[in-house]
């Protein structure tokens, strides 16, 4: 046995450490300005608009969303708003289209 390195137990070693390195300039991304609209679309029944300006048109069939981007269309089939806050909208039914509109569209 003179030839052989003994490794010991894997399953007993330490995880190496993680390095530690310096971030630079820390730059955050659009999507985290207050102003900036966000809408969540979940599968094709549910979508949430965060950072809305208030309603332009409802229906159940196009619900037309204020925002600081610009208007934005929620097209489908029995549109409902399930929840309105200042903050945030939810729209549920079955959606078929997400998207920003002219404004003469509205």
């Amino acid at each position: 046995m003179a030839g052989r390195r003994y490794a010991g137990d894997p399953g007993r070693m330490k995880p190496p450490r993680p390095r530690r390195e310096r971030l630079g300039a820390l730059v955050l991304p659009e999507a985290l300005d207050a102003t900036c609209c966000s809408a969540r679309l979940i599968g094709n029944r549910c979508v949430m608009v965060e950072n809305h300006r208030g309603l332009c048109a409802l229906g159940q069939e196009k619900i037309v969303v204020r925002t600081e981007c610009g208007l934005l269309g929620i097209c489908g089939c029995g549109l409902t708003l399930s929840e309105v806050r200042t903050d945030a909208m939810v729209v549920q039914g079955t959606i078929t289209g997400v998207g920003y509109l002219e404004d003469n569209h509205a």
